[in-house]
């Protein structure tokens, strides 16, 4: 068999190569979220993308939508803390609710003059008995409230979280849109630093 390596002319030591290449395929995936949030299984897709997405691809969400389900957003936001690309989300025109908890979520995001984001309590309706319906609805503010403070502590005030969960609603745009998720982007630096700390 004929040696293929090369060696110096002056002693018998094999030539290394200095420079390697290595290909690697990346993936641009995009995310057309432009309708309501209904159910789950009206999102197979987009949960696959972010499934098989690697830490190579990128992924980015076009998010213009009035919201929705409270379910759904919260199988979209596990979906995309799991997935292993950095997802960049693109804000509104209208990205209200469930939908703009979902942007929230995103790595970082991109907003001009027409992005706006609204933010407000969840809201359910459910009939039965008198206890079921209450029990159920206890049930769900507890939900409810989790969800509120997990999704918009950094980006919302501890007085404006309260203020949500008592049902009031914030519309931001503009300069303060973009205030807030740099406040939101140095919140979660923070907790990734306290967390490298205890580790």
């Amino acid at each position: 068999m004929e040696d293929s390596m090369q060696y110096d002319d002056n002693e018998l030591v094999p030539i290394v190569p200095r420079v390697s290449v290595m290909t690697r395929q990346v993936c641009e995936y995009n995310i057309r979220l432009a309708r309501p949030i209904t159910d789950p299984d009206h999102f197979y897709e987009e949960f696959q993308v972010l499934k098989q997405a690697t830490e190579d691809d990128i992924v980015t969400m076009d998010v213009v939508s009035p919201g929705g389900s409270l379910d759904t957003c919260v199988l979209f936001t596990r979906a995309m803390r799991k997935c292993a690309a950095p997802i960049m989300a693109y804000i509104g025109p209208t990205c209200a609710s469930a939908a703009g908890a979902i942007a929230l979520n995103a790595d970082g995001w991109e907003i001009d003059e027409m992005s706006s984001l609204m933010v407000h309590t969840g809201s359910f309706g459910v009939g039965g008995k008198t206890r079921d319906v209450v029990n159920h609805a206890l049930h769900q503010q507890k939900m409810v409230e989790r969800f509120v403070n997990l999704t918009y502590s950094g980006f919302l005030t501890e007085e404006e979280i309260e203020q949500v969960l008592n049902g009031k609603e914030f519309y931001f745009e503009g300069d303060d849109l973009a205030q807030r998720l740099e406040n939101l982007q140095a919140y979660r630096q923070e907790l990734a630093d306290e967390q490298e700390k205890e580790d």
